[in-house]
């Protein structure tokens, strides 16, 4: 069997607006191949040492000691405005 995650996709493709994503090194590759035709800037934060495989994307280190659920820290600093992000275009 297989899902081509059609039900995840509900960005339309000519959506211009950036996109986030916060999420662990494992969501990745599915983050990138459902996005993969927006034109839109995508800026995706990441915890680990080693940084992603993500064409296309800005990449951003998102510094804590924390371990575990990293990602609630980094939502709530990206809501509270404490993560700067410049969206560029770059293709």
């Amino acid at each position: 069997m297989s899902d081509s995650y059609r039900d995840f996709q509900m960005l339309p493709p000519d959506a211009n607006r950036p996109v986030i994503f916060i999420g662990s090194k494992e969501y990745v590759p599915l983050f990138v191949s459902l996005t993969s035709t927006l034109t839109a800037p995508r800026t995706l934060f990441y915890r680990s040492n080693t940084e992603p495989e993500a064409p296309r994307c800005k990449i951003v280190r998102y510094h804590t000691p924390r371990l575990t659920n990293w990602q609630y820290g980094c939502a709530d600093d990206f809501i509270d405005g404490k993560l700067e992000i410049r969206f560029e275009r770059s293709f």
